[in-house]
């Protein structure tokens, strides 16, 4: 896995910019894409003062947001009121589970966004400083109300060895090991459901026109990170050629994972009762 600052040992400009981001992806907490930045010497803070000013117009939120929407794939299995019952789901976990799929949909576009941004930077791409318009204005109405905290992550090591088993069934390759995304993990507090999942989510892994839509996901919005990578400065890289590498390959991971938050995550939603 790769390191990562936590929110609880931010301080100083980094603590700042956590809660930045907090606010532009309204979302009430810092994924693991920034917590890693923020374990590189000055990288984040390098990184968010190229970036932030797109942020801050809310148009990457926008338009990704608006590309996740539009990929459909076939839907799960519908789960009924009774039979979220005998996942020994309550209502108010329903609502839980729900606002952690929309949680992993609402921050898996903007990342690929920040991702595919600071690569072209990184890359010195040709898409770079090339705005004939300036951006729009911000429109805060246009914004979603935050969500929710979400529950702690479960610890893995500390399921059930069943529940561990299960799980690593969707698990993906990451940084060298093998790695279970938090979408899957949260799902944990609740074993029969996460149990349901495992068996529903896996074969979508094999079938062809679910990577189809995740291949499609990420490609959209890579290609809308190049149109706003426009609006961003060519400035020169003052960190050394081996931790751009080792920057670039983390956002190739993240491009990996991300598109599967997106699709899994809003599969998950719409199969839950209302």
């Amino acid at each position: 896995m790769l390191p990562e600052r936590k929110e609880s040992e931010a301080t100083g400009r980094i603590a700042r910019i956590y809660d930045e981001i907090r606010t532009l992806w309204r979302v009430p907490y810092v994924s693991s894409m920034q917590r890693y930045l923020a374990t590189q010497g000055d990288w984040l803070p390098w990184a968010w003062e190229i970036l932030a000013p797109v942020f801050r117009s809310h148009q990457p939120q926008l338009r990704g947001w608006r590309i996740a929407t539009e990929i459909e794939v076939a839907p799960l299995p519908a789960i009924s009121g009774p039979v979220a019952q005998v996942f020994g789901l309550a209502p108010e976990d329903v609502a839980t589970i729900r606002d952690i799929a929309n949680g992993f949909q609402r921050v898996s576009p903007v990342n690929l966004m920040m991702g595919g941004m600071l690569r072209r930077v990184l890359e010195r791409s040709d898409e770079l400083g090339r705005a004939a318009e300036p951006l729009p204005e911000r429109s805060a109405g246009a914004m979603p109300a935050p969500l929710p905290a979400p529950p702690p992550l479960p610890d893995f090591d500390a399921m059930a060895p069943a529940l561990r088993v299960a799980l690593d069934e969707l698990a993906i390759d990451m940084a060298d090991e093998r790695f279970v995304p938090g979408l899957y993990r949260a799902m944990a507090d609740w074993p029969i459901y996460c149990a349901h999942l495992v068996t529903v989510l896996r074969p979508r892994f094999d079938d062809p026109a679910t990577r189809a839509a995740l291949g499609t996901v990420a490609a959209r919005i890579d290609a809308a990170a190049g149109v706003l990578a426009a609006h961003l400065p060519r400035v020169a890289c003052p960190f050394p050629a081996h931790e751009v590498r080792a920057v670039l390959d983390a956002i190739a991971q993240y491009r990996t994972t991300s598109p599967q938050m997106i699709v899994f995550g809003r599969l998950i939603a719409r199969s839950l009762p209302e």
